[in-house]
This record gives C-alpha cells, sequence and structure tokens, in this order.
C-alpha cells in the first residue's frame, strides 16, 4: 500500500500505535480497573491500600510504555514525552515494589517476628528505588542530552534490571515464608507446608507469591535481551504477555482465595473484562503481524530517477523531478568506515537555507553534514546540525564504496554498489551540491532487502542498551530506510511533509525541516489497523464495565437476590415461604429445586414426627444441652417425658451424651437410669443435628439387653461348639491310636518273651554258673555278656513305656476342656511340633514327603498353647485327608515377618485342592465337602475363632488339583 491508500485512523496518528501496543493499552486499563476496585471498597484496609499503590505504580509503568513510541517523528528529542517515559518507567515500578514489600510483610495482616526486619528492609527498597530513580534522571535528562550520539550505558540498565528483580525476589520469598507460617501442621517440614498449605491465609499467601513469579520472567526477559541472547521483539511479546497473565491470574487468585468478601457481579466483571482484554491482546498481536507483512514500500519506485531541490524566496526549496542525470564519472574514492566519516571541501562556498558553508562531512549512510565540526551522529538528535540525506539508512562501508568528484560547477558524492547491514542487496545513490544552492538526488537503484516491522524502533534503542549504533566504535544496529530530505540545524524547526514518489513537484511555503519519511508510511499503516483493535479493545472494556453490570443486575443478580433472601427465612425456621420464579432458566431451575427442597423438608419433618414416634429406639434432640424433642421411645425406656428430662437434665439420664466438646459420637454402650432406678443396658449414638435451622444434637437410644443376652448365649454355644470339635478331631485320631501304641507294645512283649524264657534258667544260678561255665549261652547270648545287655534290654523296655505313657497323656490333655484364656507368652515351635507328634501316625500313612523348617529365635506369642494346638491339629488333619497318595507331600514352616512384630506359622499341602467357589465358605460354622466322610464342618470355624481371639489372622489360599496353603498370623509380644 502507498501512503495515501491508509485511509482515516480512529485514532489521532501521533500515538504510533503497532502492535505491542494493544498489549500495553490491555495492561494499562486492567491495572485501572484493580486500582479502581481496591479504593471502592468500603472497608479500606491497609493491606488493601498498599496493593493499590502498587497496581497505581504499575498503572504509571503501563501508560508510559504504551507512550514510548508516540510522537510525530521519532527523532524530534526536545519534547517532555521523551524525557518522562524513561522517568516513568522506571518511578512506576518502583513504586510497585515498595508497597509490594510492605504489601507483603503485612499480609494478611502485620507479624511480631518480623517488625526488625520490615523496618530494616523496607527504608531500603525506599532507597533503593531512589537511587535508581535519580540515576534515570542524569542519564536521560543530563547526559543523554549532553551527548549528541544518545549514548546510554549498559550498566545502568543492568542495574535497572537486576535491583528490580531483587526486590521481587524478596517479596516471593517473604509470601512464600508467610504461607510456610500460616499453613496448619507444625509438625510438618516447611517444604510439605509450602507445597501443601493448609488454611486460607496461607493458600493465598503462596498463590500470590507464585503469581509474582510472571513479572520477575518479565524482568528475565529484559535481562537476556539486553545481554543480547533474546531477540528483541520476542522479549518484547514475552514480556507483555507476562504481565497480562500476571493481571489475570493476580485478580483471578485475589477475586477467589481472599479472606475478603466479594459479591457475584465483581467476579463476573472482573473475569469477563480480564478473558476480553487478553483476547483482543492476543488479537493484536495476530493482527500487527499481518499487517507488517501487508505492507509495502514504495521506495523501490524511486529507482533511476532525479530530484532536484531549488532554493525558493522564502526561505525554502522547490522540489521537482528531472530528468535522470546519474555522472557515470564517480571521481575518487573516499576513505570511509562505518560511524567515521570523511571531511570534504567544495570548491565554492555552498549555501544551505540561506547560510554559505566550506566544509562538509561525508558518512557511510547515505547522509552529508554540513559545518566544520561534526557534532551528529544520526538525524535531528539533542544538537541538531544542518544535514542532506538522500536515504538515511545503514548500508556497509566494505559492501561497496563512497566516491567524491569536486569540480568548480558541482560537488557530486556517490553511495556506489553498497548493501544494507547482513543483506545482500546493492544501493547506489548520488548526491550533486551547485554553488547556486540547488540539490539534485539522483537514485541508480534503491531495492532494500530490510522490510519494515513493528520491532523496528526495539531493535534500534536494544542496539543503544548494548552500547550499539549510534553509540561510536560499537556492533552496528541493523534497521531499514528511514527517510529522505533536509535539515537546516537548529532545534525548534517547523517539519515539512513531502512525497517524492507520488507529491511532486512541491513548492515550500517557509523555512523547516523537508523530509520524506519512508518509517512514518509504514508507522501510519500499522497505526491505522491497529487503531482499530485499540478502539474495539476500549468499547469491550467499556462495555464489560458498564453495560455488563446492568445486564447482571436484570438477568442474574435480582433472581439470586430473590433465591438468597428465600434462602434466609428458610434458615430461620419459616419453611412456608416460597421464592417466585422470574425466568425459566437455569435459575429460574435453582428456583423450582428450592421450593420443591423447601416441600421435601415440611414433608421430611412430618414423616420424621411420624417415624420418630413409632421407632423401636429412643430418640432425643438436645439444644443448647435441653432436650427439645423425644419420641414415645425414649420416655418409656428412661421414664420421664419430655418435661422431666429437661427439669432433671440430659446428663442425669444419659451421662454419655453430656461429655465436653463432644458433637459426634460412635455407637457405645452404656446403662441408663430409669426413673423408677432401674439399670437397663442401652447403645447410645450421638450425631449434630438441626433443629429448627439452630445446631443440636440427636440422640438415639437403643435397648440391647436382648442382644447382650443373646451374644452370652452366643458365646456359651461358641464354646460347646469347640468341645465338640475336640471330640469329633478326638475321634477321628482313635482311629489309628491303635497302630501308635502296638508298636512299642510289640516291643515290650518281645523284651518280655526273653526274660521269661531266660528267667528260670538264670534266676537261682545265674552269677555262680557264668563264672564256673565260662561261655554259657542264655537265649542266644553268652551269659558273661547277658549281664551287660540286660540293662540295655530294660532301658527299651522303659523307653517304650515312656512313649505309651506320653501320647496316652497328650491325648488326655488335648481332649480336656480347657478355661481358654491367654495364658502368657509363649513359642509356637513346641506347640507346632506337639501338634505334629500327636498326628505323626495319620501323617506317616497319607505321606511319605513330610517335612518341617521352623525358624529358630522366633518372638514370642501370647495365647493358650492348647488352643493353638488344636488349631495346627485341624489343619495338619485337612492336609491329611486331601492328599491322593504317599507322594504328595506336606510341609509345616514358621517364620517371623514384619520385622518381627508378626508370627507366621504355614501348613502347606499338595492335595486336591478348594474349588473357587467353596473357598470363601469353608470356614462357616457346619460347611463341609466330606460330609459322606464323616466331617463336620466345624474345624476350620472353630480354627478361625481361636486364632482370632488371639488376635491373629487365619488365611487360606488354594488351587484345584494344587493343593492349600493356610496361614495362621499372629501378633508378637517379644520374648521373656
Amino acid at each position: 500500500g502507498s501512503r495515501g491508500e491508509f485511509g482515516m485512523p480512529l485514532l489521532p496518528y501521533w500515538l504510533n500505535l503497532d502492535s505491542v501496543s494493544v498489549i500495553r493499552l490491555a495492561a494499562l486499563i486492567l491495572s485501572l480497573v484493580i486500582v479502581g476496585y481496591l479504593l471502592r471498597r468500603q472497608q479500606r484496609s491497609p493491606v488493601r491500600i498498599f496493593l493499590a499503590v502498587a497496581f497505581a505504580g504499575a498503572a504509571l509503568f503501563n501508560a508510559a510504555s504504551f507512550l514510548e513510541f508516540a510522537g510525530r517523528f521519532y527523532w524530534q528529542p526536545r519534547t517532555l514525552k521523551n524525557l518522562l517515559v524513561p522517568i516513568l518507567q522506571d518511578a512506576g515500578p518502583g513504586l510497585s515494589f515498595v508497597f509490594l514489600t510492605v504489601f507483603a510483610y503485612h499480609f494478611p495482616r502485620p507479624r511480631a517476628i518480623e517488625t526488625t526486619e520490615r523496618r530494616v528492609v523496607v527504608p531500603l527498597s525506599i532507597l533503593l528505588c531512589l537511587g535508581r530513580l535519580a540515576l534515570a534522571v542524569w542519564v536521560f535528562a543530563f547526559l543523554e542530552r549532553g551527548r549528541s550520539d544518545i549514548r546510554l550505558t549498559e550498566s545502568y540498565y543492568y542495574l535497572l534490571y537486576a535491583s528490580a528483580g531483587c526486590q521481587l525476589l524478596l517479596i516471593i520469598a517473604v509470601l512464600l515464608r508467610t504461607s510456610v507460617r500460616l499453613s496448619a501442621g507444625r509438625s510438618r517440614p516447611w517444604w510439605k507446608r509450602l507445597a501443601r498449605p493448609r488454611g486460607g491465609g496461607a493458600k493465598t499467601a503462596r498463590a500470590l507469591g507464585l503469581i509474582l513469579l510472571l513479572p520477575a520472567a518479565a524482568l528475565g526477559s529484559f535481562i537476556v535481551m539486553t545481554s543480547g541472547v533474546l531477540p528483541p521483539g520476542t522479549a518484547t511479546y514475552c514480556v507483555w504477555l507476562g504481565f497480562l497473565l500476571f493481571y489475570l491470574a493476580f485478580v483471578s487468585t485475589y477475586l477467589n482465595n481472599t479472606g475478603d468478601t466479594t459479591t457475584l457481579r465483581v467476579k463476573l466483571v472482573g473475569i469477563s473484562l480480564i478473558t476480553v482484554l487478553g483476547l483482543i491482546g492476543l488479537v493484536g498481536l495476530v493482527v500487527g503481524k499481518a499487517s507488517t507483512d501487508d505492507f509495502r514500500s514504495d521506495l523501490p519506485a524511486l529507482s533511476r530517477r532525479s530530484v532536484r531541490f531549488t532554493p525558493n524566496g522564502a526561505g525554502s526549496y522547490d522540489i521537482r523531478e528531472v530528468t535522470y542525470n546519474f555522472d557515470n564519472d564517480l571521481g575518487g574514492r573516499l576513505p570511509i568506515s562505518y560511524a567515521a566519516g570523511a571531511r570534504v571541501a567544495p570548491s565554492f562556498d555552498f549555501p544551505f537555507f540561506g547560510t554559505p558553508y566550506r566544509a562538509v562531512h561525508v558518512m557511510h549512510a547515505p547522509i552529508v553534514y554540513l559545518g566544520d565540526v561534526l557534532r551528529e551522529n544520526g538525524w535531528g538528535g539533542y544538537h541538531p546540525q544542518p544535514a542532506i540525506a538522500p536515504v538515511l539508512m545503514n548500508l556497509d562501508p566494505a559492501s561497496g564504496g563512497v566516491f567524491l568528484k569536486n569540480g568548480a560547477d558541482a560537488m557530486t558524492i556517490t553511495w556506489l554498489g553498497m548493501s544494507e547491514l547482513g543483506a545482500s542487496d546493492r544501493i547506489t545513490v548520488q548526491l550533486a551540491i551547485r554553488p547556486d544552492g540547488s540539490i539534485d538526488m539522483t537514485f541508480a537503484a534503491m531495492d532494500p532487502a530490510s522490510r519494515y516491522s513493528a520491532e523496528q524502533m526495539i531493535n534500534y534503542t536494544a542496539a543503544i542498551t548494548r552500547g550499539g549504533d549510534p553509540a561510536p566504535g560499537a556492533a552496528p544496529a541493523p534497521y531499514g530506510p528511514r527517510l529522505t530530505g533536509l535539515h537546516p540545524g537548529g532545534e525548534r524547526n517547523p517539519i515539512r511533509e513531502v512525497d517524492l514518489v507520488a507529491g511532486l513537484p512541491w513548492e515550500g511555503s517557509g523555512p523547516g525541516i523537508i523530509v520524506d519519511s519512508w518509517e512514518a508510511a509504514f508507522t501510519r499503516h500499522l497505526h491505522t489497523r491497529m487503531s482499530v483493535i485499540a478502539v474495539i479493545l476500549l468499547a469491550g472494556s467499556l462495555f464489560v464495565l458498564f453495560v455488563f453490570p446492568a445486564l447482571f443486575r436484570v438477568n442474574l443478580l435480582r433472581p439470586l437476590q430473590s433465591l438468597s433472601e428465600g434462602m434466609r427465612q428458610a434458615e430461620a425456621g419459616d419453611l412456608q415461604s416460597t421464592v417466585p420464579m422470574q425466568f425459566d432458566d437455569e435459575i429460574g431451575f435453582l428456583t423450582r429445586s428450592f421450593n420443591r427442597m423447601l416441600d421435601a423438608i415440611r414433608e421430611a419433618e412430618t414423616s420424621f414426627r411420624a417415624m420418630a414416634e413409632n421407632a423401636r429406639e429412643g430418640i432425643i434432640v438436645v439444644r443448647g444441652g435441653i432436650p427439645v424433642y423425644a419420641n414415645k421411645q425414649a420416655c418409656q425406656l428412661t421414664g420421664y417425658s419430655l418435661a422431666e428430662m429437661a427439669d432433671a437434665g440430659i446428663a442425669r439420664i444419659v451421662p454419655v451424651a453430656a461429655q465436653p466438646g463432644e458433637t459426634a459420637l460412635h455407637p457405645r454402650e452404656t446403662e441408663l437410669a430409669s426413673r423408677s432406678g432401674g439399670k437397663i443396658i442401652a447403645e447410645i449414638t450421638v450425631s449434630p443435628a438441626s433443629w429448627h435451622g439452630n445446631p443440636a444434637q440427636a440422640i438415639i437410644v437403643r435397648d440391647i439387653t436382648e442382644r447382650k443376652n443373646a451374644e452370652e448365649e452366643d458365646h456359651r454355644r461358641n464354646d460347646y461348639l469347640v468341645q465338640v470339635d475336640k471330640l469329633t478331631a478326638l475321634g477321628v485320631l482313635a482311629a489309628g491310636l491303635a497302630h501308635e501304641i502296638n508298636s512299642p507294645n510289640q516291643a515290650i512283649l518281645a523284651n518280655a518273651s526273653i526274660l521269661v524264657r531266660a528267667g528260670p534258667q538264670l534266676s537261682p544260678i545265674l552269677d555262680s554258673f557264668a563264672r564256673e561255665n565260662p561261655g554259657f549261652i542264655v537265649a542266644g547270648v553268652d551269659a558273661a555278656e547277658f549281664g551287660g545287655t540286660l540293662p540295655t534290654l530294660a532301658s527299651e523296655i522303659h523307653k517304650c513305656s515312656e512313649r505309651i505313657d506320653g501320647i496316652i497323656r497328650g491325648l488326655k490333655d488335648f481332649s480336656r476342656q480347657d478355661p481358654g484364656m491367654l495364658s502368657g507368652s509363649l513359642d509356637v515351635n513346641p506347640v507346632v511340633l506337639s501338634a505334629v507328634e500327636l498326628v505323626s501316625g495319620h501323617l506317616r500313612r497319607a505321606t511319605e514327603r513330610f517335612s518341617t523348617a521352623l525358624e529358630e529365635g522366633l518372638p514370642f506369642v501370647r495365647g493358650n498353647a492348647q488352643r493353638l494346638e488344636q488349631v495346627i491339629v485341624n489343619l495338619l488333619l485337612n492336609a491329611c485327608q486331601s492328599l491322593t497318595n504317599r507322594r504328595c507331600a506336606i510341609r509345616v514352616s514358621s517364620r517371623s515377618a514384619e520385622a518381627g512384630r508378626k508370627v507366621m506359622v504355614e501348613v502347606q499341602d499338595e492335595g486336591i485342592g478348594i474349588a473357587p467357589e467353596d473357598l470363601g465358605k469353608v470356614a462357616e460354622p457346619f460347611f463341609t465337602t466330606r460330609r459322606s466322610s464323616g466331617g463336620t464342618g466345624l474345624g476350620l470355624y472353630v480354627s478361625r475363632r481361636i486364632v482370632e481371639e488371639h488376635g491373629g489372622t487365619l488365611a487360606l489360599e488354594s488351587e484345584t488339583r494344587r493343593g492349600t496353603r493356610a496361614v495362621v498370623c499372629l501378633p508378637a509380644v517379644g520374648r521373656t
């Protein structure tokens, strides 16, 4: 597009809006709205005021940043805006950081433990901000204006960003420390209290501290941009997106987590405004990028054209296009390097705006300065010097050459085949000045490679901060063609704009700067597009701030207020009121639901009274320690009427309900004293309740006398079943008892037979005959040896007798009824061995692969040895009965578990196993799969009851045709 196709902008051109301006405007509006919200509250606490002042500082910074590039031309330095913008960009954050520091120390309330620290840190923060502000005033108001090269020191910006970042990190640290201190659960480590704070104040402090990481990241982006790591455009976008996200996150957190009461309207308006501004700000970035790509400069239209500037009587110049007159006789090459020109003297006095000049300074960019001393390095700086610029742009002097032809009738300067910095294009421009003051500019080749972008000024400014162009001797900053024109020098010259492409001929009406700004063409193009987005942003903000509340009030808040009033009446106990439905929408649905809820509550109260009066349990409702309701059953159980309960006091009738501070109680057994003096066993349950909108206690009284009697009867029946199971097991053992007694008995009979046959022969003469008759044989043994063999035979008889006696004694002990008390600590290994001894006959007949693995030094368990022996016997008999042949194995083992806190006894067999559908039933009483073979179904049931009496567990694991594993787990009590 050309300069005539921009149309009329919605906002004035001097604002110079670009794609970042919309986000800056959004941040400015948001900061102002937040300040207004904080100051409009009736309860203006110090914390809220500190926060409001902090956001006022942010608003100053946002306003200064929004107006940073405002102005008709960037090179007009002596304006109040150019002085105030950098100072406000320092003063605004300084104000924010100081009051954010004070806010952090006072949120949610001042803490005495931090008083000394606060008295030191806050004044230091103020001094730091004042020192930084003084430095900014010195740099921008004195240092910069004292040097025409606009040199800004790199150390200033590093100091600015680093000090501000340190202040922000300190604020974050104070808020996070506050979160740790306010978090409940002081026994937890500090990092757990920070990761998962408990309490509203702790959560809000942590949230605000983490949200402040967003502006800290923005400062980090500034630092890496100043260091040259991050491109300036990318860094700028990151910074302002970070600020926008910061406002969004802060408002959302403050509205939802602060202890201040916040209306629904404020939340809706705040969230809506943030959403609208955020979306429009992002749209501004997209539209700005697209508008940048759409722009096409008309600078290439000057190629192979000559333009003549002729002095006129008004003290200015007339401009017209003349016949293309490029002079191929270039003359000699000038020794010109970057940022350093060559001083030449024309062979005549050159009149320029009525002043003759005998010295010309030729620069690498197509620009010359007039005068004996070179004071300027730019265009129209703080010390404007007369200048002629065929086209102001950054050309690389090493890529081509600058030539001078100095004649009596004209001095011709040619910039031949020079490319832009970092590009491969070729620019050829020729400037001819004559004794009559006329000037010819001939553009032989004008097709620059660089494109205009919204980042152009940002790139230029960033280069200055790093000591770059136009600072002497530093790395050059690339930027596109900016202007063509004549500058008469001086500080307060009017600007005459001219269009060299479509506006010739042109007549100057008076002295002043004559310029065709190619950069202004782009900025106006972009401004025209972005002003539409900015107006939409402003209109959207006004709509959200002023129209949304009215819409919310009519369509949302008024029905909600009506619903809220109905809720308050219902809470006060008025269940007869209803809320009129205004709209058939979601709020109407809530209203209908609320009215139905009131109907249901009324019906429920009626049903409750009817149900409570017919309940089998006594129900007493207590409010403030006084019974306010008692059903018929409660009166019958206690013998008191409701009025008598109130007079006697609930603590006398139901003592468990009178425990101070107890609002909920699990079922608990107690004795109730009736009015007649009798005692009944009752189960009391106390739970919080509400009685006509007021907190109360509901006491449920259940007479459990019959249940307690039934439990005692069940206990006696269980003892009987245990004894029955013992007798049943004893009957099973009796089947193998004959064989067990028969083996030692045969040994007794064999040895007794030898003694019977040898007795009559040895009784009168054994000793003497043996001496007189050496070698005499008695029962096949030498008489001399028989005397030594006889004690062995007698010992064997004695051992067998003891074995018989032990088996019979163990059988008697096993069958004897024991009291079932857990008598003391015992080692389970002897219990296991005793049980194995009892069923050894069954084991020998059932398997040839029986083994034990008992861990030595096991912890003791508290229990009854006879009962635990009964469990092991039952498990071993079950294992024997499940085997299909003698090759199947049975293994008994013991071990400690859970670091010695448990003792495990396992009985594992390779029998037929238990079907999955029966595994959950085998421990039920009287369930058996061997009913036909005499099974009673009591063994595992009784065994599990015994183990549970010992505080342990009995677990079964089984696979069909693979075997069963029974695990007894008992709590250990250590060794005594």
